[in-house]
């Protein structure tokens, strides 16, 4: 399948059993993986002051070198979320859904989502139940690992989601909060106005689970920077 596409091949297939033992392989789909090519310049020398830093981490991203200005964050609470029943979890995905579509314009206003447990997950206790098409705008996605309830970032890079991720250039950062090398300080955004019921005043009452920053009219400036070499991932303030 490489030779034909002259391309790396995501492929699915099954694989059967006669009677003589003999096998047989059935391809049931294929897919050209996307890949980015990687960046090793450096745009910019950040000099980060580490009281500044929402979040940093080492190798658990994906999307190559990147050096992007973020202008909104979407953060979905995660002890508010992990408290909702179940539907309730759906619709919270609905309704980062709907801001998705209203923050459709990536390449003037970027911005970055960040939330507990698994984002695309069909299981609503282990994550985010969204489709792709309710975050396909964001610039960068960032799952929170929980470990006390449950809510672990999913590292299935070769997944059908993770291929969307990198064929429109969404940058992904898992976070484990309590690792060697990983800062997560989200106390940091309790400095901004949460604009939620801004976008959506009929759900109001949804403002303490999903919170909506601007950063970009505060003044300052929100970065993240993603160095190859390094394998170093930091989000900071400036």
């Amino acid at each position: 399948m490489e030779e034909a596409y002259a391309y790396p091949v995501d492929t699915e297939f099954t694989v059967n059993f006669d009677m003589e033992g003999d096998l047989r392989i059935n391809l049931l789909q294929c897919r050209p993986l996307q890949t980015n090519k990687a960046q090793d310049s450096r745009l910019h020398t950040f000099d980060i002051d580490q009281s500044r830093l929402l979040f940093s981490t080492y190798r658990n991203a994906m999307g190559g070198g990147l050096q992007q200005k973020i202008d909104r964050i979407i953060y979905v609470q995660p002890e508010a979320y992990i408290h909702l029943p179940v539907n309730d979890k759906y619709q919270a995905a609905r309704l980062i859904g709907r801001l998705n579509r209203l923050f459709n314009e990536r390449e003037k206003y970027s911005y970055m989502l960040v939330g507990p447990g698994r984002w695309g997950s069909s299981t609503p206790s282990l994550g985010l139940p969204v489709s792709f098409a309710e975050i396909c705008h964001a610039a960068v996605l960032v799952e929170v690992a929980s470990e006390e309830e449950g809510l672990m970032p999913e590292l299935s890079f070769g997944t059908h989601f993770f291929q969307d991720l990198v064929e429109t250039r969404i940058f992904y950062v898992a976070l484990f909060p309590g690792s060697e090398k990983v800062v997560f300080d989200p106390d940091l955004l309790a400095e901004y106005r949460n604009e939620f019921a801004d976008w959506l005043p009929e759900y109001e009452k949804w403002q303490d689970v999903i919170k909506v920053y601007d950063i970009s009219a505060t003044g300052q400036e929100l970065w993240l920077d993603a160095d190859i070499k390094s394998q170093q991932t930091h989000c900071f303030f400036r």
